[in-house]
């Protein structure tokens, strides 16, 4: 695990902002919407400046969890699968987000085993809530289909901010987040 991840995560933000254009602000839905109209992440774009109805379902551990996480602070929504390699390779970068950096995470599993996605859980150190999704309640707020892993990034108010697919690896994607967050995340 890194000890200090903020200047690795600073550098790969910087390198994503440079290879793919201006980076989304998160002070600014208009420029967030343009990056994923240019055909960034599909769907789930037209989210983008708008607030999906909350959602409140047991976690794996049966505390009740919202999505999003929290109100008054910016958070992360992870949609994910147990047979998706690069979800489970982000679970790592995210665990250390929200271990090391407090900052709310809650994956949404779409699978159907809960006793999978425990083990997968436990097996990658994941240390936030893990919801499972298995009506597709949550995911149908915010147009997830079967493409993940899908990370949307909320502000205070859970308007969604940013949007990030699954084509980056775990440390571009943290950094991304990380990075949106940093700025205010509102």
């Amino acid at each position: 695990m890194l000890r200090h991840p903020a200047p690795i995560l600073a550098f790969t933000a910087a390198t994503l902002v440079s290879a793919c254009g201006a980076a989304p602000s998160a002070k600014s839905p208009a420029a967030a919407r343009t990056a994923c109209e240019a055909g960034a992440v599909g769907p789930p774009c037209a989210l983008i400046g708008t607030a999906p109805e909350p959602w409140r379902q047991p976690d794996l551990t049966g505390a009740m969890q919202s999505v999003p996480p929290t109100r008054g602070r910016p958070a992360i929504v992870d949609f994910w699968s147990v047979d998706c390699a690069p979800c489970k390779r982000a679970m790592p970068a995210l665990s250390a987000l929200h271990t090391e950096r407090g900052v709310p995470v809650v994956g949404v599993s779409l699978d159907t085993n809960p006793g999978r996605v425990l083990s997968i859980a436990r097996d990658l150190g994941v240390s936030y809530p893990i919801i499972i999704d298995d009506q597709r309640a949550v995911a149908g707020r915010y147009k997830i289909g079967a493409d993940v892993p899908r990370l949307f990034v909320v502000d205070a108010h859970g308007t969604v901010r940013a949007v990030f697919d699954g084509a980056d690896d775990a440390v571009t994607r943290a950094a991304a987040v990380w990075e949106t967050l940093s700025r205010g995340g509102e």
